[in-house]
């Protein structure tokens, strides 16, 4: 199975286990989107090229976190959490 057939199978699984999630991605380690899955019949809260900004903010704030890992270890996720959208980091 290829990596694009996992992340695939890992978002419909996603998608399947909670209604509420609209849209759903996988990311490299640069923030740029390997896959994407968005529901049907739903409209994205927050335009594409937009979460592609949001992404690479993100994977910048975990590269400077990782500066302090031997005094706080290994980072292991980051949830950031707001009213209409769940942004989880791992």
């Amino acid at each position: 199975m290829s990596f694009t057939e996992k992340y695939e199978k890992l978002l419909n699984m996603l998608m399947d286990f909670d209604d509420s999630i609209r849209f759903a991605a996988v990311c490299d380690k640069d923030g740029e989107i390997l896959w994407n899955s968005q529901r049907k019949g739903v409209k994205n809260i927050v335009l594409l090229d937009d979460t592609k900004k949001t992404l690479k903010r993100a994977v910048n704030a975990w590269h400077e976190r990782s500066t302090i890992t031997d005094k706080v270890g290994r980072g292991m996720y980051v949830i950031a959490a707001y009213e209409k959208v769940w942004i989880i980091h791992h």
